[in-house]
Formats: structure tokens, C-alpha cells, sequence
């Protein structure tokens, strides 16, 4: 620092002022942030403050570190550094990077329309529940069957949260799951902090970006529930049965049943306000009409419609509703 500055600082007095404000603490002479959130915010204002440098080959370094970073937000520090490097800088190459990869994360899976792909379940909900095969084995037996099959898993493909992996179509669904979620929080803190500063065009492609990922989750998630439905059922059928010893078959079928509906219930719901609480403020309801207006209305688009004005808007959008 005086090699760069002219300027002297006394680096034990620093820390002493720094652990009085509470920014560092001290623990059997290691020195630390005190929250985590500290250290991604100093690493967010470094890199704002010399993204763009007197020194080219110093300033191209620090953008191949950030445009790393926008491609691996599967590990939870990145995520929180870009949230505040995007808050200090607005950096649109960044902006759009994030909402390019966030287009590709199930590229080729098509958006749940609430409608056609939720069909199943709303025959569980009219229908006469099919009956169940259970199996002869008890339920503790089958319990350690999936875990020895679990067991069996190559521990070597496994990916812990820590990792700093890229998105790609080979990775788990739960780890792509996950780095959906993570993508739709940052574009919508991108969103919400700059409803006055942002394009038009550039914040209806972030939150069409947002929804449409938040619904192509939830189809793939809908589509493995009903491929795995009667797997499903058994399942329920085989818990409940072992609380309810007395439980008829049409009783325990129908109860399987609309655990199953109440599943989809809440990975619906969820995704839905998931979504609406990363996008919505209420100065961007024009941004949301052109979204709507994009996909032509879709049922499921309306719902995240519908859930921003309930979640932000200070009207209650009775109209709507009905």
C-alpha cells in the first residue's frame, strides 16, 4: 500500500480500529471478517473500483475473473460478490452474460404452461384413485433398500456446493436446479435496483428471462412427478399405512393421492412466488405488461403477473383475480 499510495499505515492499528467498528474479530490470534457479508462486500468494491484501471492488463484480469464468476454461480460466494459489484457498477456486459446463461439453463425444456403439462393432476384431483400395488415387504425393509441403492452411487460424480462448476445439460438436476435459483436472485436484484436506470428492453429480457426459467423448473419438476407418480404413490401409500393401521385400500389410495396433488401444490406455488418476490416492485409494472403481452398471455405467465401485484403492488388487483 505505501508502494502504491506514498501513504503509511500502521498495519496493528488497523486491525485494533477495524475489530472497534466490528468489521474484524479476533479468535485465538486469527483475524477474520466478522460476517461473511463484510468480505464479499470489500471484494465487490475492490473490483468495481479497479475494473476499469489506468493499467489494461490489470483491468482485462479483473474482467476475466467477473465474467468467471457470472458462469459459476452454483458456488454461493460469487453469487453474493456479483450481487454487490452489480449494485456498485450496473456493468451491462456482465447484466448480460448472466441473462444470456440464465436463457440456456434448460434451453430446450418448454416452459410449464399450467395447463396442458398439469393434466395428471388434475385427473387425480376428478377421478377414482387406480389402485395401489403395494409391495410385501415392510416399510423399514423398503427404506433400506433405497438407501443401499443410494449407497451405491458413484461418490466421484457427486458435486458439493463448494465446487465452482459451470453450467452444463450433463450436471444434475438438482445442482441445475439450483444455479436456476441462484440465477433468477441475481437478475432480480439487477432488476429491482435499477427500475430508473435500466433500458426497457433490457429489464422486460431480465424478467422474461426470470419467469420463463422459473417455469421451465417447475415443468421439469412436474414432468419428473409424473413419470415417478406411481413410485410416488406407493411410497405415501406406505408411510401413511404405517401410521394408520386401520386405513382401508380405497382410503389409503386416495390419501397417496392427494399427498401427490399436494406436492405439486406447493413446487407450484413455490416456484411461482419464488419468482415474484426476486422481480417484483411495483414501479416496474409496465416491464411485467410486456412480458404478458410477449407470451401472448399464457395462464402461467399470469399467475407470476397476478403474484407480483398481490406480493408489491399497493392496489389489490381485484380484476384480476376474478
Amino acid at each position: 500500500y505505501y508502494e502504491d499510495y506514498g501513504i503509511y499505515l500502521d498495519p496493528l492499528k488497523l486491525i485494533e480500529d477495524l475489530k472497534y467498528a466490528q468489521i474484524f474479530s479476533e479468535d485465538a490470534g486469527n483475524i477474520r471478517f466478522r460476517y461473511p457479508y463484510y468480505y464479499h462486500f470489500f471484494v465487490a468494491r475492490y473490483l468495481s473500483d479497479n475494473i476499469i484501471s489506468t493499467d489494461e492488463a490489470q483491468g482485462a484480469k479483473l474482467q476475466l475473473i467477473l465474467s468467471d464468476m457470472a458462469d459459476r454461480v452454483y458456488y454461493e460466494e460469487y453469487v453474493r460478490i456479483l450481487v454487490f459489484y452489480l449494485y456498485f457498477t450496473k456493468d451491462n456486459k456482465i447484466i448480460g452474460q448472466l441473462i444470456g446463461n440464465t436463457e440456456q439453463i434448460y434451453a430446450a425444456v418448454k416452459p410449464s404452461d399450467l395447463e396442458t403439462d398439469v393434466n395428471f393432476i388434475n385427473r387425480l384431483y376428478v377421478e377414482t384413485p387406480t389402485p395401489l400395488m403395494l409391495p410385501s415387504t415392510e416399510v423399514e425393509q423398503n427404506r433400506e433398500e433405497v438407501r443401499k441403492q443410494l449407497d451405491e452411487l458413484d461418490d466421484g460424480n457427486r458435486i458439493e456446493q463448494g465446487e465452482r462448476v459451470p453450467y452444463s445439460d450433463e450436471l444434475d438436476d438438482i445442482i441445475k436446479i439450483t444455479i436456476a435459483f441462484k440465477s433468477i436472485h441475481i437478475l432480480g436484484q439487477v432488476l429491482r435496483n435499477f427500475p430508473g436506470s435500466l433500458k426497457r428492453d433490457v429489464k422486460a429480457r431480465i424478467a422474461r428471462a426470470c419467469y420463463l426459467l422459473g417455469l421451465r423448473v417447475l415443468s421439469v419438476v412436474t414432468a419428473a412427478v409424473e413419470e415417478n407418480k406411481e413410485d410416488l404413490r406407493t411410497y405415501f401409500s406406505l408411510l401413511i399405512k404405517r401410521q394408520r393401521a386401520g386405513v382401508t385400500f380405497q382410503q389409503l389410495a386416495q390419501n397417496a393421492d392427494e399427498v401427490v396433488i399436494g406436492l405439486m401444490e406447493m413446487w407450484a406455488v413455490g416456484m411461482i412466488k419464488g419468482v415474484s418476490q426476486a422481480v417484483g416492485l411495483e414501479e416496474l409494472s409496465e416491464t411485467y405488461h410486456e412480458v404478458l403481452e410477449t407470451e401472448r398471455g399464457a395462464l402461467s405467465v399470469q399467475m407470476i403477473d397476478l403474484s407480483i401485484k398481490l406480493d408489491h403492488f399497493w392496489m389489490f388487483p381485484e380484476n384480476q383475480v376474478q
